[in-house]
């Protein structure tokens, strides 16, 4: 946990000045559809990571922002997110309950896409777009 803390600032740096790299495609995935949500789904500390970027996300796009758990999602609140834009986010991209999640949304045909801090994770093999925090470079 430590090694993490000591390596925020540089991590920091390294996401704000390659931000255009590691987000572009994402905004572009985004752009190309009116979204009228954004669904963030997370478990563990990438729940918390929703939690805390759900209020931003907001102001900045100026449209509803959710939050959910993983497993909620997958079993139970997978229906009624027409016209919103899913995104799975995993640290490891080995979570069960995001695996889970992400066939349901496969399984539903809700437009998804995956967060996680490596690439070629599991997670990511299920959808056709996945993208990387950035941090992998670091820990």
């Amino acid at each position: 946990m430590n090694d993490c803390v000591y390596e925020t600032p540089e991590a920091s740096r390294y996401i704000l000045n390659n931000k255009d790299l590691l987000v572009g495609p994402l905004v572009e995935v985004f752009s190309k559809k009116q979204y009228k949500k954004i669904l963030l789904v997370g478990s563990g500390s990438s729940y918390n990571i929703a939690l805390i970027s759900r209020v931003a996300m907001q102001n900045i796009l100026d449209m509803r922002v959710e939050v959910m758990y993983a497993a909620a999602y997958a079993h139970f609140d997978f229906k009624y997110h027409e016209d919103t834009l899913t995104i799975f986010l995993s640290q490891s991209g080995r979570s069960t309950n995001i695996v889970d999640a992400i066939k349901t949304a496969i399984d539903n045909k809700q437009d998804a896409v995956a967060m996680t801090m490596i690439p070629d994770s599991p997670s990511s093999k299920y959808l056709k777009n996945s993208f990387t925090y950035g941090t992998d470079k670091f820990g």
